[in-house]
């Protein structure tokens, strides 16, 4: 079963290149909140409609009190420093399943709240909360319920000034682009002369291409995700 136990759902912090847990912690709420975009119109009829604006995902963690960082567990009063509060932490969610496998969301946040209180006869509790800041990462793609699992993805490099990128792996038979990203921002498939956030894709030389009005800058990558059929 790919069913995940709440003590299998580890949140870390990057510090100096570790991942380290956060506190002892017990619990853990992650939630991702949708804007909508009003876009009814005088052919709407009866019915508002909308598309999909801004999203806003928020972390809060809950644990027993550590007095500081040296048990290998970041303490809150590390989190309430104002050297580390004021910015961005680059965090990740690790969840392994009951089969072994395992998914990572990695993302950067900002610390809104800190809080430990005490309670005779118990352990102190800790808790801090987040804002992400920017599109969290996956470790792999989810596809869709009997969708073939996807290729290895590609990392390509491009060449200033330019707006197309290409790679051999993409020239095989029955190739089909599930998701490209540029420097983390999703863009989407048209046919034709692409624009913002959008590419296209030339199967006979495996070539993607990108707004010809935004050539690439130096170092950007570009992610690709692809299965054969």
């Amino acid at each position: 079963m790919n069913t995940v136990k709440g003590n299998n759902v580890i949140i870390e912090v990057l510090i100096s290149g570790i991942y380290y847990p956060i506190f002892c912690g017990k619990t853990m709420d992650y939630s991702q909140n949708q804007d909508l975009v009003e876009i009814t119109s005088v052919n709407s009829v009866s019915s508002r409609e909308y598309q999909a604006g801004l999203s806003t995902a928020s972390l809060t963690i809950g644990g027993v009190t550590v007095l500081d960082n040296s048990g290998g567990n970041i303490s809150i009063t590390y989190f309430m420093q104002e050297s580390i509060r004021t910015v961005p932490q680059v965090m990740r969610i690790a969840m392994t399943d009951d089969d072994g496998g395992t998914l990572q969301i990695a993302f950067e946040a900002i610390i809104t709240n800190n809080t430990f209180s005490r309670s005779r006869g118990a352990y102190s509790q800790s808790g801090v909360s987040l804002t992400v800041t920017g599109e969290p990462t996956f470790s792999a793609i989810v596809p869709n319920p009997g969708v073939d699992c996807p290729e290895d993805p590609l990392y390509l490099s491009t060449v200033v000034d330019e707006t197309s990128v290409s790679d051999a792996l993409l020239t095989q038979a029955g190739v089909v682009i599930l998701e490209v990203d540029r420097e983390g921002l999703q863009h989407d498939e048209v046919v034709g002369t692409p624009g913002n956030r959008q590419f296209s894709f030339t199967a006979g030389t495996g070539t993607i291409s990108f707004d010809p009005t935004n050539p690439f800058n130096d170092g950007e990558v570009i992610y690709v995700l692809y299965k054969i059929v």
